[in-house]
Protein backbone atom coordinates (compact mmCIF):
# COMPACT_ATOMS: atom_id res chain seq x y z
CA UNK A 1 0.00 0.00 0.00
CA UNK A 2 2.95 2.33 0.40
CA UNK A 3 6.67 2.16 -0.15
CA UNK A 4 7.44 2.47 3.58
CA UNK A 5 5.56 -0.69 4.56
CA UNK A 6 8.05 -3.55 4.43
CA UNK A 7 6.89 -6.84 3.06
CA UNK A 8 9.57 -9.19 4.21
CA UNK A 9 8.48 -12.30 6.07
CA UNK A 10 7.42 -11.24 9.56
CA UNK A 11 8.58 -13.03 12.69
CA UNK A 12 6.49 -16.13 13.50
CA UNK A 13 3.04 -15.16 14.77
CA UNK A 14 3.35 -11.53 13.60
CA UNK A 15 2.17 -9.66 10.52
CA UNK A 16 3.24 -6.29 9.10
CA UNK A 17 1.32 -3.42 10.73
CA UNK A 18 -1.68 -2.05 8.84
CA UNK A 19 -1.01 1.29 7.14
CA UNK A 20 -3.79 3.13 8.97
CA UNK A 21 -1.66 6.23 9.43
CA UNK A 22 -1.27 6.52 5.67
CA UNK A 23 -4.87 5.67 4.76
CA UNK A 24 -7.25 7.46 7.12
CA UNK A 25 -10.86 6.38 7.01
CA UNK A 26 -10.10 2.67 6.62
CA UNK A 27 -10.47 1.78 10.27
CA UNK A 28 -12.30 -1.53 10.70
CA UNK A 29 -10.90 -2.95 7.46
CA UNK A 30 -9.00 -6.19 7.24
CA UNK A 31 -5.54 -6.10 5.67
CA UNK A 32 -3.98 -9.13 4.04
CA UNK A 33 -0.36 -9.01 2.90
CA UNK A 34 1.11 -11.29 0.27
CA UNK A 35 4.03 -12.03 2.59
CA UNK A 36 1.82 -13.34 5.43
CA UNK A 37 2.45 -16.94 6.34
CA UNK A 38 -0.15 -17.10 9.08
CA UNK A 39 -3.41 -19.00 9.38
CA UNK A 40 -5.35 -16.86 6.89
CA UNK A 41 -3.74 -16.83 3.48
CA UNK A 42 -5.18 -14.93 0.52
CA UNK A 43 -4.92 -16.07 -3.10
CA UNK A 44 -3.52 -12.77 -4.36
CA UNK A 45 -3.70 -13.82 -8.03
CA UNK A 46 -7.40 -14.59 -7.62
CA UNK A 47 -7.94 -11.19 -5.96
CA UNK A 48 -6.17 -9.48 -8.87
CA UNK A 49 -8.30 -11.40 -11.37
CA UNK A 50 -11.65 -10.77 -9.64
CA UNK A 51 -10.87 -7.08 -9.12
CA UNK A 52 -10.02 -6.71 -12.84
CA UNK A 53 -6.44 -5.75 -12.02
CA UNK A 54 -4.91 -8.62 -14.00
CA UNK A 55 -5.92 -11.62 -16.07
CA UNK A 56 -5.20 -15.00 -14.42
CA UNK A 57 -4.04 -17.39 -17.14
CA UNK A 58 -5.05 -20.94 -16.24
CA UNK A 59 -2.42 -22.52 -18.51
CA UNK A 60 0.64 -20.74 -17.10
CA UNK A 61 -0.81 -19.81 -13.69
CA UNK A 62 0.51 -16.28 -14.24
CA UNK A 63 -1.28 -13.01 -13.62
CA UNK A 64 -1.01 -10.77 -16.67
CA UNK A 65 -1.50 -7.02 -16.26
CA UNK A 66 -2.81 -5.28 -19.41
CA UNK A 67 0.03 -2.72 -19.41
CA UNK A 68 2.89 -4.31 -17.43
CA UNK A 69 2.44 -7.95 -18.46
CA UNK A 70 3.74 -10.27 -15.75
CA UNK A 71 6.11 -7.61 -14.36
CA UNK A 72 4.07 -6.31 -11.42
CA UNK A 73 3.68 -7.21 -7.78
CA UNK A 74 0.69 -8.17 -5.67
CA UNK A 75 1.48 -6.87 -2.18
CA UNK A 76 -1.73 -6.47 -0.18
CA UNK A 77 -5.48 -6.40 -0.26
CA UNK A 78 -7.81 -4.29 1.91
CA UNK A 79 -11.18 -5.86 2.69
CA UNK A 80 -13.90 -3.39 3.62
CA UNK A 81 -16.31 -4.32 6.41
CA UNK A 82 -19.78 -5.52 5.33
CA UNK A 83 -21.27 -2.23 6.54
CA UNK A 84 -19.17 -0.34 3.96
CA UNK A 85 -20.53 -2.54 1.18
CA UNK A 86 -24.12 -1.92 2.34
CA UNK A 87 -23.53 1.82 2.56
CA UNK A 88 -21.86 1.92 -0.84
CA UNK A 89 -24.31 -0.40 -2.58
CA UNK A 90 -25.86 2.56 -4.41
CA UNK A 91 -22.47 3.91 -5.51
CA UNK A 92 -21.65 2.74 -9.04
CA UNK A 93 -17.91 2.93 -8.27
CA UNK A 94 -18.26 0.02 -5.83
CA UNK A 95 -19.80 -2.40 -8.31
CA UNK A 96 -18.02 -5.70 -8.81
CA UNK A 97 -15.82 -5.24 -11.90
CA UNK A 98 -15.89 -7.61 -14.83
CA UNK A 99 -12.72 -9.74 -14.85
CA UNK A 100 -10.32 -8.92 -17.69
CA UNK A 101 -10.25 -10.95 -20.88
CA UNK A 102 -7.01 -12.61 -21.87
CA UNK A 103 -4.56 -10.07 -23.32
CA UNK A 104 -2.81 -12.93 -25.17
CA UNK A 105 -3.46 -13.78 -28.79
CA UNK A 106 -4.42 -17.35 -29.64
CA UNK A 107 -0.88 -18.00 -30.86
CA UNK A 108 0.64 -16.62 -27.64
CA UNK A 109 -1.70 -18.77 -25.55
CA UNK A 110 -0.71 -21.88 -27.52
CA UNK A 111 3.03 -21.11 -27.16
CA UNK A 112 2.60 -20.55 -23.41
CA UNK A 113 0.67 -23.82 -23.07
CA UNK A 114 3.41 -25.70 -24.95
CA UNK A 115 6.14 -24.09 -22.82
CA UNK A 116 4.41 -25.17 -19.63
CA UNK A 117 4.12 -28.77 -20.88
CA UNK A 118 7.90 -29.07 -21.44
Amino acid sequence: LNARTPCSPPPPGETPPPPQDDLPGLEGCDYYWSCNTGKRLVAMQRVAHLSATAYLDTNTHLSIHPEYGTWFSLRAVVVLPPSAAAEGASLPGLALPTPLASPLSGEEEERAREAMEE
